[in-house]
């Protein structure tokens, strides 16, 4: 949780002097759209809050607005105009989300800032008795930390899904420390947040000038990359896969972590990205894209998750490594499962999670192989083969 929200204050300050070069004409800037999903008592409010401190000392020490918390999509503009399109939004709560929805102007819904802002597309609005407002390159951070249930109404969200506003954001959900967390635990020690503000003031203040410098790949960095590319290419070529817009800026999303993390190594703009930087950025795509399958199987499944983490309960109850799917069914059955074969869908889910592997063994004397489930240590929480 807290690296994911290190990485959207970073682009607080990555987006105002730099973009990169993916291939020879195209360009991402290095603003980010991050949204972290966490359960209330997982420390979202401190987590954000030790982050924001950073922003409120630089705007303090240099008189300039930086982020907003909740506003409309018509003030947002306004503020991006008024401070040379750069802007961002940070906020722990999801009522963003119900003012992006219009919720408090009639259902009506403007999503126009929102979108040209992640891609830097021009802005420009006229309206009567007001002058006009003209944004030529808008770029804006948004790092949101809400509950489960606001991703669920925000992926249900026919207006923010059909124009692709949920495509654009990095969704992290973190797994949930409640049950384990400790009374005393130690403050962030000074030197780690002296380093950060080091790291990001740099970044606010390129050595050679204000104007936008260009930071390019490495033959190395393009390699990864282009294998990257490759690999989403080939889960885009699923017609029926739902997450089809998240993943066409999937590749454009690791290329502007690729920036960020080039420019926190203290690496200069005009410096070549290194394989290294771009194979930690691949990393951390994967990441996303990990969690926000998840979040797309939140949208499509109905009942699936809930049953799944039933089953998942069943089998952490029983403390085998591994166990026959008839002997499952019978721990299971019941208002979710009336016969064996109901069960084999979620069996399915879980194995592609990685919590189970599912094996047939032939049993001597009949043509009927048996269903054996091996469960993961990891379940368990140990590690193991």
């Amino acid at each position: 949780m807290a690296a994911v929200a290190a990485l959207g204050i970073l682009a607080v300050a990555a987006q105002r002097y730099y973009r990169i070069e993916g291939n020879s004409g195209y360009y991402e800037p290095l603003n980010l759209y991050v949204l972290l999903v966490a359960e209330p008592g997982e420390r979202k409010s401190s987590i954000m809050q030790n982050f924001v401190r950073f922003l409120n000392e630089y705007e303090e020490k240099n008189h300039i607005r930086l982020y907003a918390d909740d506003c409309s999509s018509e003030a947002l503009t306004t503020l991006l105009a008024e401070n040379d399109g750069l802007m961002a939004v940070i906020s722990a709560e999801g009522s963003i989300f119900d003012i992006i929805a219009g919720r408090y102007t009639g259902q009506k819904v403007n999503l126009d800032v929102w979108l040209k802002g992640h891609c830097g597309d021009e802005i420009r609005v006229d309206r009567k008795n007001r002058d006009a407002e003209y944004i030529h390159n808008p770029r804006l951070t948004t790092l949101l930390a809400v509950q489960p249930s606001v991703l669920e109404d925000v992926m249900g969200n026919r207006v923010m899904n059909g124009r692709g506003l949920v495509a654009r954001f990095l969704i992290a959900i973190p797994a949930s420390r409640i049950g384990k967390r400790i009374f005393s635990s130690q403050a962030i020690s000074e030197s780690a947040t002296n380093s950060f503000r080091c790291v990001l003031e740099k970044i606010f203040l390129p050595e050679n000038s204000r104007e936008t410098q260009i930071i390019r790949l490495s033959e190395e960095a393009r390699d990864i990359i282009e294998r990257y590319f490759m690999e989403n290419e080939k889960l885009l070529m699923d017609r029926a896969n739902t997450m089809k817009e998240w993943l066409a800026k999937n590749v454009g999303a690791v290329l502007r972590i690729a920036g960020i993390l080039h420019l926190a190594a203290d690496r200069r703009g005009d410096e070549l990205l290194s394989g290294t930087t771009m194979q930690n950025a691949v990393e951390i795509g994967r990441y996303f894209y990990a969690h926000a399958k998840y979040a797309y199987d939140v949208m499509d499944s109905g009942n699936t998750l809930k049953m799944a983490e039933f089953v998942l309960s069943k089998l952490r109850q029983c403390g085998k490594s591994q166990l026959t799917r008839r002997d499952l069914f019978r721990a299971c059955r019941g208002s979710y499962f009336k016969q064996v074969a109901e069960i084999k869908p979620i069996l399915d889910m879980l194995e592609e999670y990685g919590y189970i592997r599912q094996e047939a063994i032939a049993k001597a004397g009949t043509n009927r192989p048996s269903e054996v489930i091996y469960i993961s240590p990891y379940l368990y929480g140990h590690k193991g083969q």
